[in-house]
This record gives structure tokens, C-alpha cells and sequence, in this order.
């Protein structure tokens, strides 16, 4: 009861000793890669005349892009606040070839990979004034709801069949809250009144593993090869675990978990209103 009534005699003397404001924040910005991770791009040739397999690490992370964000924040001292972000995060494609060529069939895909993010980061701020120059320092914690997409096409052909044509095929990833940790420093200068240019330089540390994948269509010469009813199943789950054979009851639609890069070092240009 003690700390209870101490705690509550603290925050009325902060109160009453310590102005404190509301404020509104956008900004926006483009984030670079960072902490990355690879996709393969491979090419397959199998013929009479030549046999080789060439893979190619392609480096890359979804957190590289457009970001834009809205932020509402309180200052409970002159140097100390927090802050809750809404962020949305549009990120750079990613584009990875998988080629597989013998004598009687060819296969030359352009696999495009595109993501974007919701996210919610509660954080708390320390900040001082400069000569009218606001230093600040922010630490958070991230909670994104990122979707990937991959579509693939290319043509193909096959000499036995005969068969010959442009594939399409969209998969998306989805479920699941990713949770990171963000910090960032950067400066406020107050242009007029109570507004204030900001400039922040954002690190997000984040991955992001999928609940399930969903296979949305696959179109050869433009010509869907889905009914209703298979595109509704064309579901997996993943999991930690997977059984083959047939002995593996309700494993058929699970693959194995896999995670996704999603950090980055953002620069950020924005308007900041003190209410």
C-alpha cells in the first residue's frame, strides 16, 4: 500500500512540477538493408551437349523501402517521453531467376518477391535542448504484420508433349505478429510556433516467420488452371516438423518453418506539432 500511495504522490509532483505536452509526429523516409539474408537463384542445363548447375546468393532484406509513419507522443519531463507509432513499410522487389533446360523440356522463370508491413512501436524517448536544436534518443519495440508475395512467370516448353507457353504462378505468406526491437537517434528544430522539423535515423532489428502459404493461382498462357474450390485448398501450413510417406496422415499440407529478414537503417524527414 506503501509503494502504491508513493508511486501515486510521484506522478502528481511530476505533474504539477513539470510542464508536460502532447504531441503529433509524421514522417517518411527509405530504409536500407541491413542484417540480411539470401534467396538462390539457380540455372539448371542438362543437355547432350553441356551439363552444369550454376546457384547465385542473392543478398537481401524486406525492411529496404519506402516507410512512412504517424506517431502520437507525450513528454512527462522536459527530457523524458514516450511515444506510439503506426508505421507502414512498402519494400524494394527482390528478384531471383530459376532456369532448368535439358533436350526435350525448358523452364526460364523470373521469380519477383514483394512485401509490405503494418506496425505498432510503443517506445520511450530522452531528449535535450541545444542552442534550439532538440537531440533525442528512442528505444522500442516493433510489432509488424508483414505479408510477402512471390509471382513467377516465364515460358515454357516441352518437345514430348508438345506443350508451349508463359507460366504464372502467385504464392503469399502470411499470419503471424513479427516482434523486434527498434532504435533511433536524430534532432527537432522548431521552424514556428509550436512546429518543429524532424529528422530521425531509425535501426530495426526484425524477422518474420509466416503462418501459412497460400498458392493463389497458376495461369498458363494467361489461362487460370484453378477452380474455385482448388484455390480454397491450396493452403499450407508450416510447421516445425514434417512426415513423409504414407504414413504421414495430415501432414500433406505442411511445409517446415521458415523466417524472413525485415531489418533495416531507415532516414526519416517529418513535421512535428506540439498540441
Amino acid at each position: 500500500m506503501k509503494i502504491i500511495s508513493s508511486t501515486v504522490l510521484f506522478l502528481l509532483l511530476t505533474i504539477n512540477l513539470f510542464p508536460q505536452s502532447f504531441y503529433i509526429k509524421a514522417t517518411g523516409g527509405y530504409g536500407i538493408k541491413t542484417s540480411i539474408d539470401y534467396f538462390t537463384s539457380k540455372e539448371d542445363i542438362n543437355t547432350t551437349a553441356r551439363k552444369i548447375t550454376t546457384e547465385e546468393s542473392v543478398p537481401y532484406s524486406f525492411g529496404e523501402g519506402l516507410n512512412l509513419n504517424i506517431s502520437t507522443g507525450y513528454k512527462i519531463t522536459p527530457n523524458f517521453g514516450a511515444e506510439l507509432e503506426l508505421g507502414y513499410l512498402k519494400s524494394s522487389p527482390v528478384d531471383v531467376y530459376s532456369n532448368r533446360i535439358s533436350d526435350n523440356e525448358s523452364e526460364l522463370c523470373n521469380l519477383e518477391y514483394k512485401a509490405h508491413s503494418y506496425s505498432i512501436t510503443p517506445s520511450v524517448f530522452v531528449t535535450t535542448d541545444f542552442c534550439g536544436i532538440k537531440p533525442f534518443a528512442k528505444f522500442g519495440v516493433i510489432f509488424a504484420f508483414p505479408k510477402v508475395n512471390l509471382d513467377w512467370s516465364g515460358p515454357y516448353s516441352n518437345t514430348v508433349d508438345p506443350i508451349q507457353g508463359n507460366v504464372q504462378v502467385e504464392e503469399e505468406y502470411t499470419g503471424n505478429i513479427a516482434v523486434g526491437i527498434s532504435s533511433s537517434f536524430g534532432i527537432t528544430y522548431n521552424i514556428y510556433d509550436r512546429y518543429s522539423l524532424v529528422f530521425e535515423v531509425n535501426s530495426r532489428n526484425l524477422s518474420y516467420s509466416p503462418k501459412e502459404f497460400k498458392m493463389k493461382d497458376v495461369k498458363f498462357n494467361n489461362v487460370s488452371q484453378f477452380s474455385e474450390s482448388d484455390k480454397n485448398n491450396m493452403v499450407w501450413k508450416f510447421a516445425d516438423k514434417k512426415s513423409y510417406g504414407i504414413d504421414s496422415d495430415g501432414d500433406a499440407n505442411k511445409v517446415l518453418n521458415m523466417s524472413y529478414a525485415f531489418s533495416s537503417l531507415s532516414f526519416s524527414l517529418g513535421v512535428m506539432v506540439e498540441l
